[in-house]
């Protein structure tokens, strides 16, 4: 399996790894609105540190951030942090966090776990 869901105490590590297709991208967030415990997260840790290639579009990448935008006013408290160092990953990172850029959810994004973590902190 490609990733893994990881429920934390304020919040939801995802943690992928391999190859990445964009309807696993898009089913992980799906499955945490479904979820009865999304009302009280205060994060979003997602980590494609370890992902080798994702295959998806960047319309994919747009579709989740409209749908995490729609999700934002039922909780909308929640930090993204992302940790991205690949171009392409990078790349699609961006343009998730630019189309988020109104969402009263705080995205940013880093080069290792540890600053994800730490802002994350403060959720």
């Amino acid at each position: 399996m490609p990733y893994k869901t990881i429920w934390e105490e304020k919040g939801v590590f995802w943690q992928y790894s391999g190859n990445v297709t964009g309807e696993e991208l898009f089913q992980t967030a799906l499955d945490l609105y479904e979820d009865q415990r999304f009302d009280d997260i205060r994060y979003l840790l997602v980590d494609f540190y370890d992902i080798k290639q994702y295959d998806g579009s960047a319309k994919l990448v747009e579709k989740i951030a409209a749908m995490n935008m729609g999700a934002a006013y039922t909780n909308p408290r929640v930090k993204v942090a992302i940790v991205a160092v690949k171009d392409q990953i990078r790349s699609l990172a961006n343009l998730y966090a630019s189309i988020s850029r109104t969402s009263p959810w705080k995205t940013r994004i880093f080069d290792n776990l540890s600053d994800a973590r730490l802002w994350t902190s403060s959720a």
